[in-house]
């Protein structure tokens, strides 16, 4: 799925990391896939993901805009 992300691409304007911040902090929480220095748009595969994990997505998206919002 393809995702325009024009919140984290203000968030990376204002951080060190750039757009490197939210490759970071994916990784951190172990979501792999959106590539390095991307914020603007990502594309996020959910193809055989459960309602878990999906949820767990979503809530790790939710504590990064609380974290720098």
């Amino acid at each position: 799925m393809h995702f325009d992300t024009p919140v984290l691409y203000e968030i990376s304007k204002r951080v060190r990391e750039r757009g490197y911040f939210l490759y970071k902090e994916l990784k951190e929480r172990g979501i792999w896939g959106p590539q390095p220095g991307l914020a603007k748009s990502i594309k996020l595969s959910t193809f055989a993901a459960d309602r878990q994990q999906l949820q767990f997505a979503i809530d790790s998206f939710k504590a990064i805009l609380d974290k720098y919002g």
